[in-house]
This record gives C-alpha cells, structure tokens and sequence, in this order.
C-alpha cells in the first residue's frame, strides 16, 4: 500500500508527466530570478539630496572638489608643456581641433600623428626649432 501512494506522488515529479511539481519548480525557479528594487538599490551615503558629496570613512567628498582638482592638474600640466615647448604657440594645439584619425587603418608604421590633415604636419618641428634658434642652440 505504501508503494501505490509513492508511486501515485511519483507522477506528479515526473517531467514527463508534465506533472504539477516541476512547473511549480519552473514558475518558482523563473520568479527568483526577478529581483526588486530594495535588493538591487545601491547604497549612498550622500550628504544632501542632490548627490554632490559622499561620506568616505572620515572623509567628504563633493564632487567640485574632484572638478576642482582635474583643472589643477591641467593647468600644471599645460604649464610644464608650455616650457618644454618654450613658450612658442606653434607648438600648442587648439583644444578644440579636430584630430583626423582613422582607428581601422591597416597600413602599416601609420598612426594619427602622421595624418597630413593635422594641424602638427603644417607647423615646424620642435628639433629643427631648436636646432635653427641661437639661442636655444648653444
């Protein structure tokens, strides 16, 4: 008598069968899946609503502070780009200039720096300019 009850459950965990359980399983299985938005939601500790500062630690962080620091280092690097090109403006390019490149150029040794549409191949050379100045070359 136990096996008839065993074998009538057994039906029902039969894929086969097509039997309740492992629909059940699928339905279930595909449910969990799904998350909702308070387990997916990140975590942010921001001190306004706005979203500008974080706490890190002991620490604040706005992000005009992070703007603050990217245009420090761009001007300390302009600076020391400025004296090695000795102050000349031929040598700087425009920040807002067109760069002509082609990234699926297969021709070999090619690369954007020797694209005759550039500003550059149009402007004398760093090593001829100090080569042809007096000053700079002694």
């Amino acid at each position: 008598m136990v096996c008839r009850r065993f074998e009538c459950l057994g039906m029902y965990f039969q894929e086969l069968r097509e039997g309740v359980i492992p629909f059940l399983y699928l339905l279930k299985w595909g449910l969990d899946s799904l998350a909702s938005v308070n387990d997916t939601a990140m975590k942010f500790n921001a001190l306004d609503p706005c979203g500008f500062s974080t706490v890190f630690e002991d620490k604040v962080l706005n992000t005009w502070d992070i703007g603050k620091m990217n245009n420090d280092i761009i001007a300390w690097c302009s600076q020391r780009m400025d004296e090695l090109t000795f102050q000349k403006l031929c040598f700087t390019i425009d920040p807002h200039e067109f760069i002509h490149d082609e990234p699926w150029s297969r021709q070999p040794k090619w690369g954007f720096m020797d694209d005759l549409h550039n500003s550059w191949k149009k402007k004398p050379m760093m090593l001829k300019h100090i080569l042809t100045h007096p000053h700079l070359f002694s």
